[in-house]
């Protein structure tokens, strides 16, 4: 059985204002993972630099149903 927990105010204004930023990452997997702790911990926003292919199937099976934050996640091509 699984309870949602309601976040403070303060915490719902630290999740909403920071950023998780990825440069670079050269694993799907990685990536997957990255999504899964940030789901974990209440947290959304992920930056990804220049990322490998997050289509690929590592990202979707290590971040075992946190793909929403990787198919949400901001992309840059570079840091600039």
């Amino acid at each position: 059985m699984s309870q949602r927990v309601q976040f403070s105010a303060v915490f719902n204004k630290i999740r909403n204002n920071l950023h998780f930023i990825l440069v670079e990452p050269e694993s799907p997997g990685n990536v997957g993972s990255v999504a899964r702790a940030l789901k974990t911990t209440g947290f959304e926003n992920l930056i990804l630099v220049n990322p490998c292919d997050i289509s690929h199937e590592d990202a979707r099976m290590m971040g075992h149903r946190s793909f929403d934050i990787i198919e949400k996640a901001k992309i840059f091509p570079s840091f600039k």
